[in-house]
């Protein structure tokens, strides 16, 4: 079996799992970058009590890896909207900015003073669409 984006690891727990409904392995492993693999083979093969298990696991390690590791993980939160792994990203992506909030380009939503910069901005455009569409609103 040639499985060229997951490493060794990885698939052995994974294949573990397959055979036994056991994903202990996968709870037992200590690097961020299997457990990254483990999530994405999880998601190929429709696992979800493996997805839980890695996840419930990475934010175990999230305090410990190094910020471009952190950055990796928390793409993958949001890419399969895993709500805990992405909130524990965020709470460590504070700590390493001084408490400071994520960067916005790494939020799921605008920061509050874009978002009503944006409002400011858009809301006649979006007023005269609805009048045009809709009728006067008064």
């Amino acid at each position: 079996v040639n499985i060229a984006d997951a490493g060794v690891k990885a698939f052995r727990a994974v294949w573990h799992y397959i055979y036994t409904d056991d994903y202990e392995r996968v709870a037992k492993l200590e690097e961020a970058t299997d457990l990254m693999d483990v999530l994405s083979l999880a998601q190929r093969f429709e696992l979800p009590v493996v997805t839980q298990a890695c996840s419930r696991r990475l934010v175990e390690l999230v305090a410990s890896v190094p910020a471009d590791v952190l950055l990796r993980i928390f793409r993958m939160a949001q890419l399969h909207e895993l709500l805990s792994l992405r909130a524990a990203c965020h709470q460590r992506m504070g700590e390493i900015g001084g408490g400071q909030r994520p960067p916005e380009w790494m939020s799921t939503h605008p920061a509050s003073e874009t978002r009503a910069e944006n409002f400011r901005k858009w809301m006649p455009d979006a007023i005269a669409e609805f009048e045009r569409r809709c009728g006067p609103l008064r």
